[in-house]
């Protein structure tokens, strides 16, 4: 088995069979689109999980609330440079699409957002990098896998990230006059 950084998603399967080695115990299964090791030793389990189907992630718009594929349908392949093959289809974003995001921006910022209190924006940004911090793992493997970046470095700035939104939302209710 050799791992590589894009074949990282942990996934459990029901042991059906445990092997003996001198380390303790070990087991692997397969489906159609995984390989699944789970090594049992001295009381503690280790998976490894290696993703081997050949399709493409596919991924959308978000855009006004709701998750969209471009308007004009084109899409393009985000290649992995490790390496160089497709990993993922993203739409390509048109014109009018940006367009559509940001209105849906400006709205968003012009509607709710200036009417909440200062507490309830700091809750709403704390929130926010409560769910990056959360997902930290899952987008530090993502842009990994785009960029080619370390998986430490990766994880490590999705975590920072939060921090930012941590930060400003400490100042929502921090009114003090000046620019």
């Amino acid at each position: 088995l050799s791992l590589t950084r894009q074949n990282l998603n942990p996934v459990r399967y029901n042991i059906s069979k445990v092997n003996k080695c001198s380390y303790g115990a070990y087991e692997i299964s397969r489906t159609n689109k995984k390989i699944q090791l789970t090594i049992l030793a001295s009381g503690s389990e280790v998976n490894l999980a290696l993703d081997v189907s050949n399709e493409l992630k596919k991924y959308k718009m978000f855009i006004n609330g709701e998750w969209v594929n471009s308007d004009t349908k084109k899409t393009f392949e985000t290649l992995n440079p490790e390496n160089n093959k497709p990993w993922a289809v993203v739409p390509e974003a048109s014109a009018s699409d940006v367009d559509r995001a940001v209105k849906a921006a400006q709205n968003a910022f012009e509607g709710e957002w200036p009417k909440l209190l200062p507490k309830e924006r700091a809750r709403y940004l704390r929130m926010i990098g409560d769910k990056l911090r959360e997902n930290a793992e899952h987008l530090g493997k993502i842009e990994t896998i785009d960029t080619g970046k370390l998986y430490r470095e990766t994880y490590k700035q999705a975590n920072y990230i939060a921090e930012y939104y941590d930060y400003y939302a400490g100042l929502a209710d921090k009114v003090e006059g000046t620019v």
